[in-house]
């Protein structure tokens, strides 16, 4: 499946073409509604051109007024736009919001029902008559909170039930600051709480997790991360309109050292020129430039994949760990960032902590 901002389809139709490729590939396309967060200038302008992106001030969700019109825009704008350019798998609209009881969250679970009863009543689970391929649609509910929150024991479950009690095809998790970079304890936090919902029965996706998808992956997590950009799930800085002008910030990622680089840093040229690349779009040793980095993401990315689903989940965890650990050594010697083992053992140790929750209450 690929996976896009719903507001990218102005300029990128051709995107809605997937689902004709043999075999047919499906597109969910996120309403990213948490951009209505930042000042009106800050966000990109085809975001500003969506019905839920108009508003000139930016939304506070625990404070901001919003009128039965705007309501209802939120709740079947972004699931009729996905479903109008072709996506597969429907997103509810969501806000980076606090946790349960607070007026946020209330707002966003509010929405996601309301939005699981218009799917329904409008049967967006069927395909367009006539289709030339008839693919079914899935409705997964989206949820976007900060990683602190998820710290709290008590937050994240009360969290994890509220949103297991919706009716939708499965969750989308976006979890702020949910990445390598963070403290051991937030990786931690964000593994159990995945984890929770995974033993919910829902079907859970993690967005934007940057490369501890690789973890949640050997843990058969689903997860869903960009490719040359939006690695990594943040409210966006604050932007004037003249930074979009300067084009979108692309990274390179290398699987050697378990690692994005900056298109335009020298981080990247000492990577590729220290340990080669063999996915023949690009001289071995040189990184990739122009079309080349989404082909050599999409490739890299995939065979990574590939191999993290490979065996039963202790020999995942195995590889995964030796390969963060050969990780290091190549980074040294060239002389580059990495991602340290401990990144992967924080993120184990909170997917496992769950066990260890449920032993405790019972014990």
């Amino acid at each position: 499946m690929t996976v896009s901002p719903l507001y990218y389809m102005g300029h990128n139709p051709e995107l809605a073409l997937f689902p004709f490729h043999k075999p047919p590939l499906g597109l969910a396309l996120d309403p990213t509604t948490h951009l209505r967060q930042l000042a009106f200038e800050s966000r990109a302008p085809a975001f500003r051109a969506l019905p839920f992106g108009r508003a000139r001030a930016a939304f506070d969700p625990n404070a901001s007024s919003l009128s039965e019109q705007e309501y209802a825009k939120l709740v079947t704008s972004p699931l009729d736009l996905a479903r109008s350019r072709g996506a597969t798998l429907l997103l509810t609209a969501y806000h980076l919001s606090g946790p349960v009881g607070t007026r946020g969250r209330t707002l966003d679970l509010a929405i996601a029902r309301d939005s699981i009863a218009h799917f329904r009543a409008q049967r967006m689970d069927e395909p367009p008559e006539l289709a030339a391929i008839p693919v079914r649609r899935e409705l997964y509910v989206a949820l976007a909170v900060a990683g602190e929150l998820l710290e709290s024991p008590r937050e994240r479950h009360r969290l994890a039930e509220a949103y297991l009690e919706l009716e939708a095809d499965g969750l989308w998790v976006k979890i702020e600051a949910f990445n390598e970079r963070a403290r051991c304890t937030l990786i931690q936090a964000g593994g159990a709480f995945l984890a929770l919902l995974d033993r919910g029965g829902r079907a859970v996706v993690s967005d934007g997790a940057g490369q501890l998808h690789l973890g949640l992956l050997a843990n058969d997590i689903s997860t869903s991360i960009g490719l040359a950009e939006t690695e990594r799930f943040v409210l966006p800085r604050e932007r004037n309109r003249d930074d979009w002008n300067r084009g979108r910030t692309r990274t390179i990622y290398h699987p050697k050292y378990l690692r994005s680089y900056r298109a335009s840093g020298d981080g990247a040229t000492r990577a590729f020129k220290g340990s080669g690349c063999p996915c023949r779009r690009h001289p071995t040793k040189q990184p990739p430039t122009g079309r080349a980095i989404e082909e050599h993401a999409a490739i890299v990315r995939a065979r990574e994949a590939h191999e993290a689903l490979d065996g039963e989940i202790p020999e995942r965890r195995e590889w995964l760990l030796a390969n963060a650990a050969m990780a290091s050594h190549r980074a040294h010697d060239a002389g580059v960032d990495y991602t340290p083992p401990v990144v992967y053992e924080a993120l184990l140790d909170g997917i496992d902590s769950i066990d260890r929750d449920e032993l405790e209450e019972t014990g």
